[in-house]
């Protein structure tokens, strides 16, 4: 049986609240000065941003009659994948912070594109998960706390972070309050538009 409409939009509010309070919780750890987790945190507060938007745009697809098993396992696949999400948040802030135009960005941001920048995706998982484990370095063993040692090196990933959650909180939470209500016609715009992206 297929996920509800109203599931949906619960869990695309559900994300982004969560993702409100990691930022949260990664602002704190900066001040305690706890590099590492705070490094961690912003990433997986983006990650949830990204099942944010996965999850409306889900439930737009539900309204529309496009949300066959097919999405529905797509859609499933990409919330348990962080490199799909990684990949997802990506293809966004390509699509909101570029000059390119929208038929452009149609034709590259396929998931074809996506997969060539596999090495980009591997290299910030590679960094988020060593913000948080020890593994073998080379001929050493590796902490994230001796690596991640200076305000310097995690500051930006933060302030990155944070303007992330700024531009979401003025675009993204709006609309949960009128996707259930707005005209059909609308749901259809924002998948012309958007669609090809997630």
């Amino acid at each position: 049986m297929s996920i509800p409409f109203s599931q949906l939009l619960q869990m695309s509010v559900a994300s982004y609240a969560n993702a409100e309070d990691l930022l949260k919780d990664a602002e704190v750890l900066f001040a305690a000065e706890r590099w590492a987790r705070t490094l961690f945190l912003c990433q997986i507060a983006a990650e949830e941003m990204a099942k944010s938007l996965l999850s409306l745009w889900a439930a737009v697809r539900v309204r529309l009659g496009e949300f066959d098993a097919a999405q529905e396992t797509r859609y499933r696949d990409c919330l348990c994948n962080h490199k799909m999400k990684t990949a997802t948040l990506q293809a966004i802030e390509d699509f909101f912070w570029t000059a390119r135009s929208i038929v452009d960005l149609k034709q590259s941001v396929s998931r074809n594109e996506i997969r060539r920048r596999d090495s980009d995706i591997a290299n910030h998982e590679k960094i988020k998960l060593s913000a948080l484990y020890a593994d073998l370095d080379g001929d050493g063993a590796f902490c994230p706390g001796r690596f991640f040692s200076t305000a310097d090196k995690v500051g930006l990933d933060l302030k990155l972070a944070q303007r992330r959650m700024e531009l979401f909180r003025a675009n993204v939470p709006p609309l949960f309050g009128v996707m259930g209500n707005c005209d059909i016609e609308q749901c259809r715009i924002w998948m012309n538009n958007l669609g090809p992206l997630l």
